[in-house]
C-alpha cells in the first residue's frame, strides 16, 4: 500500500508535466484508490495537501480539478533564492558561469540553489519541480537536449503562468519564445574556424557535431556555410553526428575508423574543446600527432585548451560574462522588468593546433 506522500508526489508530477491540464477533473476517488492502492484516509490527505499547494481545487459535489496557477497568490519565499539548472555543474565551462551568476545575485541578497540534468529530460523535470517546491524567486536554465522535442514544455508553460521568471543560457527551446535567452553566435564562430582551416590550405575537413543540442546544430550550419562561401566548387568536407548519450568508446571508434581510412581528413573541427582535448589523446594513441598529421580546432575556449599540447585553436565562450548577464537578467525579471536577449559575437582564438598545408 502506498503512502500519502508517494501519492501526492505522483499526482503532482502528473499535473506539472501536463498530463492533467488546467481545468481538468481528476479521476474519481474510487478510481484513485484503485490506481494507487492507498487507504481512503491517506488519499484524502494527499488531495488536501495538493489543494493547500494551490495545484488543485475542490468543487463541492463534483470532485477535484486542476487549478490555474494564475489564480494562486504566490507566497513570499522564506529566503531569496535563484535556482540554476545546467547540464553539468563542476566541470568544463560551468564553474565560471555559475560563479558569474553568484557574484551578481549575491550582491542583491539572493542565494543560489543548484541542480544539473546530465542532459536528461527526466532530471530536468525533477529539478524544475523541486525548485518550484522550494519557492525560488527566479530560474536560470541551460536547456536540456535543446534541439530535440522537449516533454517538459507543459511544465515550463505552468512556470510562466505562475509568473516565475526564467532566463535561458547557451540555447532556448522552440515554442518558448517569451523567455530571455543568452547565447553565443555558434554558427558564426564555427564558420570562422572552418575559414581559418581553409585559408591554411585544408579541404578535407571532418566536422564532429553533437546534434541533440542546438549549439551543435548551429555549429554544423556554420561548418556548411564556410564551405558554401569559400569553396563553392568543392564538396570535400565531411560531417559526423553524435548525441550526448552516445558512449565515448563508440564515438572514438567511429572517428578513428575515418582517420585511418583511405580519405584521411587533414583537419578535424570538434563540437567543443572538451572533445578536442580528448581527441588529441585518442589520436596520439595510434601515432597521429596534432598538428603535424592532422590539424584540430575546438569551440568554447575552455581553460585547459590553452594548456593542451598543442594549444587549441578555438572560439571564445564568454563564460563569466554570460553568468553575470544572466544574474542581472533574472534580477530584472524578478523586479518585473523585461530583460533583453543577448547573442555574444564569435571571437576566434588562434593557437598552435593548425598546420599550414603546402
Amino acid at each position: 500500500m502506498q503512502t500519502k506522500e508517494a501519492v501526492r508526489l505522483a499526482l503532482k508530477e502528473a499535473i506539472m508535466a501536463g498530463r492533467y491540464a488546467i481545468g481538468d477533473k481528476l479521476p474519481t476517488e474510487q478510481a484513485l484508490l484503485t490506481q494507487f492502492d492507498i487507504s481512503r484516509y491517506g488519499l484524502r490527505q494527499a488531495l488536501k495537501a495538493l489543494a493547500d499547494e494551490g495545484l488543485i481545487r475542490a468543487v463541492q459535489g463534483s470532485g477535484f480539478y486542476v487549478a490555474d496557477p494564475r489564480n494562486k497568490q504566490r507566497k513570499q519565499a522564506a529566503q531569496k533564492i535563484v535556482g540554476v539548472i545546467t547540464t553539468h555543474l563542476a566541470d568544463y565551462i560551468f564553474p565560471p558561469i555559475i560563479s558569474g551568476i553568484d557574484s551578481v545575485v549575491s550582491e542583491a541578497g539572493y542565494g543560489l540553489m543548484l541542480s544539473n540534468t546530465h542532459n536528461e529530460f527526466e532530471n530536468e523535470q525533477r529539478s524544475l519541480i523541486r525548485m518550484m517546491d522550494t519557492g525560488v524567486a527566479g530560474l536560470i536554465i541551460e536547456p536540456t537536449r535543446s534541439a530535440m522535442a522537449n516533454p517538459n514544455l507543459a511544465l515550463y508553460r505552468r512556470i510562466a503562468l505562475a509568473r516565475i521568471p526564467v532566463v535561458f543560457i547557451n540555447a532556448g527551446y522552440t515554442g518558448l519564445t517569451d523567455f530571455p535567452t543568452l547565447t553565443v553566435d555558434d554558427a558564426g564562430g564555427e564558420r570562422q574556424l572552418i575559414e581559418a582551416l581553409l585559408k591554411q590550405g585544408h579541404r578535407q575537413i571532418l566536422g564532429l557535431f553533437q546534434i541533440d543540442d542546438q549549439q551543435g546544430v548551429d555549429r554544423m550550419q556554420g561548418f556548411v556555410q564556410a564551405y558554401q562561401a569559400n569553396q563553392p566548387t568543392l564538396s570535400t568536407g565531411n560531417v559526423m553526428l553524435y548525441q550526448s548519450g552516445d558512449h565515448l568508446a563508440d564515438l572514438k571508434a567511429r572517428i578513428l575508423d575515418v582517420v585511418n581510412g583511405e580519405s584521411r581528413p587533414t583537419a578535424i573541427a570538434c563540437y567543443n574543446d572538451q572533445l578536442a582535448i580528448r581527441l588529441i589523446s585518442w589520436l596520439g594513441e595510434v601515432g597521429i600527432k596534432v598538428p603535424d598529421d592532422i590539424s584540430l580546432v575546438g569551440f568554447d575556449d575552455y581553460e585547459m585548451s590553452r594548456y593542451s599540447r598543442p594549444g587549441l585553436t578555438t572560439v571564445v565562450h564568454p563564460k563569466r560574462r554570460m553568468g553575470e548577464a544572466a544574474g542581472q537578467a533574472v534580477l530584472e525579471a524578478i523586479a518585473h522588468q523585461t530583460p533583453a536577449s543577448i547573442q555574444y559575437p564569435a571571437e576566434l582564438v588562434m593557437r598552435r593546433s593548425i598546420r599550414k598545408l603546402s
